[in-house]
């Protein structure tokens, strides 16, 4: 520290307000050698200390969850304060999607088509769906697929015929009450050429 002068405590990371998916390491800068003081407000009495390396860095992992914190940093043995308040989100990360193995994109299927799908990554995963609609058009039917074996394969048919014509089937997974996004669009077609 030159002087009286003392390097104000920046958050580079994340920005006010912002949401994010899946953990983060908040950072920023601030005066090197000295203490982050991180807590929560309103107060839950946990102060999460980081500290500044020789560059003048810091960071702090952040887990999923509504935080709006106060940092504040100690120097010299000093502590400087918190300043404002700042707030940001952190959403639990996704699951993976699954990887849609049969039908083949642009495979002829039969009227009652069995969807099967790659799960990897299976510990937690509580379900796995998928949904078929006309080729340009809405999801016409939905399915939820069973585990068929142990290596990460779903299956399941559809309990309705389909009438000739073009489709497409996408399917995504829950795993601990939070699903993935579906996998694009893989397009299908029944009796057509």
């Amino acid at each position: 520290m030159a002087g009286n002068f003392l390097a104000p405590v920046v958050i580079v990371f994340p920005e006010a307000g912002g949401v994010y998916e899946a953990d983060l390491s908040m950072s920023g800068s601030a005066e090197s050698g000295g203490e982050i003081y991180t807590k929560k407000v309103p107060n839950d009495g946990v102060i999460d200390l980081s500290r500044v390396d020789s560059h003048g860095q810091w960071s702090l992992w952040v887990p999923p969850g509504k935080h709006t914190v106060v940092v504040g940093q100690k120097v010299n043995g000093q502590f400087h304060g918190y300043g404002d308040e700042f707030s940001f989100t952190v959403l639990p990360a996704l699951p993976d999607v699954p990887t849609i193995t049969s039908p083949h994109a642009n495979a002829s299927v039969g009227a009652y088509p069995t969807f099967y799908a790659k799960v990897h990554f299976n510990s937690g995963t509580t379900e796995v769906e998928v949904a078929v609609g006309l080729e340009g058009g809405d999801v016409k039917f939905a399915v939820g697929l069973t585990p068929w074996g142990t290596d990460g394969v779903w299956g399941g048919q559809l309990k309705e015929s389909l009438d000739l014509g073009y489709y497409f089937v996408k399917a995504r997974r829950t795993a601990g009450g939070i699903k993935s996004r579906w996998t694009e669009d893989v397009p299908f077609r029944v009796g057509m050429p």
